[in-house]
């Protein structure tokens, strides 16, 4: 991830975060998670889209001896929830 949620969001929105990894070598998985904790004010799930949409994740694999990679939109693909 070229940037961080602290950049793509901005001070005045972001407030706080924390992120873990899991690693799973016998199932060849690793997860990564973060879960941010953000200033709503005046703003709507677009206008946060909207700012996540400069941001991408690259996920790189092997399979079958040859890399494999897909980026992914974070604007497009994040998940709202409410504490």
């Amino acid at each position: 991830m070229p940037y961080s949620f602290r950049e793509l969001l901005g001070e005045d929105v972001y407030w706080n975060g924390s992120s873990y990894q899991n690693k799973e070598p016998e199932k060849n998985m690793i997860e990564y998670k973060d879960e941010i904790i953000i200033n709503y004010k005046q703003l709507e799930n677009k206008d946060i889209k909207d700012l996540l949409s400069k941001g991408t994740i690259t996920i790189t694999w092997k399979l079958d001896g040859k890399k494999k990679s897909k980026t992914f939109n974070i604007g497009e693909t994040i998940t709202f929830s409410r504490a």
